[in-house]
C-alpha cells in the first residue's frame, strides 16, 4: 500500500507560525559561564624564597599556641593576685572600722559612727 501525497497548498506545521506571525524568530540566549581562569593581574605568583611553605606556618601556629597558653596562664595568675589584694582590702577595711568603732566609744561619740561621711 501506498501513502497519500500530501497536499501541496497546505503549510506544514514547521511553516506555518514562521508565515503567520511575520516577526523574526527569537533564539534564546544565554549568559556565558565564568572562565575558570583567574583574572589577569591577581594572584601573582613570585619565585621568590619569601612565600610560606606548610611547614614553616604549622611551625608558627605552634609557636602561637604556646604563646597564647602562657598568655593564658598569666591572665590566670593575675586574676588571683587581683582577688588576693581585694581580699586584703576588704580586711583592712573591715580592721579600720573596728578600729575607728573604739575610739569612737572611747571618745563617747558612738552615734558618729552611725552617720556616713
Amino acid at each position: 500500500m501506498c501513502k497519500p501525497a500530501k497536499p501541496v497548498g497546505e503549510p506544514t506545521p514547521s511553516t506555518k507560525g514562521s508565515e503567520s506571525s511575520g516577526a523574526p524568530l527569537r533564539i534564546k540566549r544565554f549568559r556565558p559561564r565564568p572562565s575558570i581562569r583567574r583574572p589577569a593581574g591577581q594572584y601573582e605568583s613570585s619565585d621568590d624564597e619569601n612565600t610560606p611553605t606548610i611547614a614553616s606556618l604549622s611551625a608558627e601556629n605552634a609557636r602561637l599556641r604556646e604563646l597564647l597558653w602562657e598568655l593564658n596562664e598569666n591572665i590566670a595568675t593575675k586574676l588571683i593576685k587581683v582577688r588576693d589584694m581585694v581580699n586584703d582590702v576588704n580586711s583592712l577595711h573591715f580592721k579600720l572600722d573596728q578600729i575607728l568603732e573604739k575610739v569612737a566609744r572611747a571618745a563617747g561619740v558612738v552615734d558618729a559612727m552611725a552617720e556616713p561621711l
